[in-house]
């Protein structure tokens, strides 16, 4: 699959600083990313799961609006 690469090229043009995983997120405030958040200890989805309901909880989405 093809998914392997596009990581691969994410993490290299991003000098690394991006590494997409699953269990984070991006936080937006309108069109405003402010961030990301990340969590570690369920199963992927489950951490996902999580992380966006504390971003939603404050008010914060996890796509630009």
């Amino acid at each position: 699959q093809d998914s392997a690469a596009v990581v691969a090229g994410m993490v290299g043009i991003s000098g690394g600083r991006i590494v997409p995983v699953q269990g984070a997120l991006p936080i937006f405030d309108g069109q405003c990313c402010l961030g990301a958040i990340g969590a570690s200890g369920a199963r992927s989805d489950e951490d996902e799961d999580a992380v966006r309901a504390g971003v939603e909880a404050v008010g914060l989405a996890t796509k630009p609006a």
